[in-house]
């Protein structure tokens, strides 16, 4: 385990991150963090490094439920083959005691689940799952290690690691819906890795790679069942840097509903309060909702959003952030998006050290660099220009640093 700890820190290079995620994980039911489902390829070839990471996340007290895929198909094959339920039952046992020993081995636990799902129907939609025997074993600090088998009638009934996982999804409603795979994430069309993908946002994933369409179907039709669930795919050496930072190495996937309103009273003041503050680390001034704000585009759950205002009678892009949490997960993107479907003609400011200063100059037609702020702008008339930017650089400042 300290082995573990050393290399993870060493790819990290703070432990910041790694206690933000791990706080914020820590304060939710232990059922509901994580579904992880770790393809039979990472099992057969990857098992001690997948079960060393899984150890690490007991050792920081939290505990996923893991499905093991027993096909031998790829996630990228466009038509995975189904597994027979005699193969099926030849390989769990002797995988699943496999992967227990190699957790005990690393400093972790795992206890073996059967007879989990409820078929006492002949109907898909109407299986259910035994959420008791789960949280059973997660009161005693074990890992779930979901068996696909269960009974029907006295007959063992072989359930497939795709209904398995939308079964348990559903149920749990976890944070995360986690695939471990040997490809490590979905490609696009040149074979690169997408860092996140909004479902909402069809274009997004217009660009997925043809072969592995289905599993980003699969895998919405599952979100669809437990709709404030994120999934992400990524590889069994990435997995904690996936967890545990912002950057992550693989593909965020999720479905984000972005909303817009023009009317204050239509939201939670509070909870954007925070949010914001959170988000650039400073103090909102007491009178900042009672300004005159043009619309607020913002994320169902407050873990994104962005303030328009209006200068010189041109919008104004006058904040957008997303939680920490969500950092590096594409909802900034989404946000941008939709105020740039809203609002053709913007102009928005940043402070000179701005992160994002790189993306501002890729959406902008134009920007005027001063000596605190950059100024961008897109599609203004050329006479509207100077007039506009000399009003945002008089606009007030509405956050101040805390000790001030």
């Amino acid at each position: 385990m300290n082995n573990l700890l050393l290399k993870f820190f060493e790819k990290v290079g703070t432990t910041e991150e790694i206690e933000l995620f791990a706080n914020r994980f820590q304060t939710i039911p232990r059922h509901q963090f994580a579904v992880v489902r770790i393809s039979f390829y990472v099992v057969e070839h990857e098992l001690a490094e997948i079960a060393e990471s899984l150890a690490f996340m007991q050792h920081m007290g939290i505990y996923p439920v893991v499905v093991l895929d027993l096909k031998t198909t790829s996630y990228s094959d466009v038509d995975p083959l189904p597994i027979s339920d005699t193969l099926a039952g030849k390989r769990f046992t002797p995988v699943a005691n496999r992967f227990v020993n190699q957790l005990e081995k690393f400093g972790g636990s795992g206890e073996i689940l059967e007879n989990i799902v409820d078929v006492t129907s002949q109907r898909v939609s109407h299986w259910s799952i035994n959420n008791e025997l789960i949280t059973d074993v997660l009161a005693q600090r074990k890992l779930p290690i979901i068996s696909p088998f269960t009974r029907r009638n006295r007959r063992r009934v072989f359930v497939d690691a795709e209904e398995l996982c939308t079964l348990l999804v559903q149920e749990l409603n976890p944070l995360k819906y986690v695939l471990i795979t040997e490809v490590g994430g979905i490609l696009d069309e040149n074979d690169q890795i997408l860092p996140f993908l909004n479902l909402s946002q069809r274009r997004e994933w217009s660009h997925v790679k043809v072969e592995m369409k289905p599993i980003v179907r699969a895998v919405r039709n599952i979100l669809k069942k437990s709709p404030d669930s994120a999934a992400i795919f990524t590889s069994s050496k990435n997995l904690l840097q996936e967890i545990f930072t912002i950057k992550g190495r693989g593909t965020f996937v999720k479905k984000y509903m972005i909303a817009a309103t023009s009317k204050i009273s239509d939201l939670d003041t509070h909870r954007l309060k925070k949010l914001l503050e959170t988000a650039f680390g400073k103090v909102l001034v007491d009178d900042f909702f009672e300004e005159k704000i043009k619309m607020v585009v913002y994320e169902k759950n407050y873990e994104g959003v962005a303030i328009i205002k209006k200068v010189k009678g041109i919008p104004y892009l006058d904040k957008i952030a997303v939680d920490k949490t969500e950092e590096g997960t594409g909802l900034g993107r989404s946000l941008w998006q939709k105020v740039a479907e809203l609002y053709p003609k913007l102009i928005w400011r940043a402070t000179t050290v701005n992160p994002l200063n790189s993306f501002y100059l890729r959406e902008c037609d134009g920007c005027m660099k001063f000596s605190k702020w950059i100024v961008y702008w897109r599609n203004l008339d050329e006479a509207d220009i100077l007039p506009a930017v000399r009003k945002v650089l008089e606009v007030r400042t509405t956050m101040r640093v805390r000790d001030e």
